[in-house]
């Protein structure tokens, strides 16, 4: 009997140092990926970082030009495709207030989102748009890359939609489309 006492109480002894290597080992994990996700916010914030002032360096070379438009039309032309796209320009802060009571816009006053979009004159200027185009569609509040073959099948939900786009062009060409968040 006192054998069988003494088997459970060493079998009792290893669980609980079992236990308490589990558990151990459970915080280390838990330490481990704590470590993982903030390396991975760091990394995430230095990109951004840099991505920001790639950004801006491209966006000052002076063969590249920027524009603000709706896509109202996406149609194949041959080998190629085109855009129908109708520019408008964009006001914030102050500027936005200012440019609203120009144009006597009802909520002029009271601009609770802070920015205005301003579109005078409805255009529709074509324009051509290669299989190599860049395209970054928001995906909630985050840009998000979709190859050209999906854009053009997602023709539906863009045109004529309110959803605008940032047109970078080079040398004329356009290279980069990129979906305009709005708060």
């Amino acid at each position: 009997m006192d054998a069988l006492i003494n088997n459970m109480n060493d079998v009792d002894k290893k669980y609980n140092e079992l236990n308490t290597t589990s558990l151990s080992q459970k915080q280390e994990i838990v330490d481990a990926r704590t470590r993982n996700e903030e390396a991975q916010i760091y990394n995430e914030s230095l990109l951004s970082d840099e991505v920001y002032k790639l950004n801006r360096i491209f966006e000052k070379l002076p063969q590249v030009t920027k524009k603000l438009a709706y896509i109202k039309k996406l149609q194949a032309e041959n080998d190629t495709y085109s855009l129908t796209v109708d520019y408008v320009e964009w006001y914030g802060g102050e500027e936005a207030v200012q440019a609203a009571k120009e144009d006597k816009a009802e909520d002029a006053a009271s601009l609770n989102n802070g920015f205005y979009i301003r579109n005078k004159q409805i255009e529709n200027k074509k324009v051509t748009a290669k299989e190599d185009l860049l395209i970054y569609q928001l995906d909630g509040t985050k840009s998000r890359y979709v190859g050209f073959q999906d854009f053009v099948n997602e023709k539906d939900s863009i045109e004529n939609s309110d959803r605008l786009f940032n047109i970078h062009f080079v040398n004329n060409e356009l290279v980069l489309l990129e979906e305009q968040y709005r708060p």
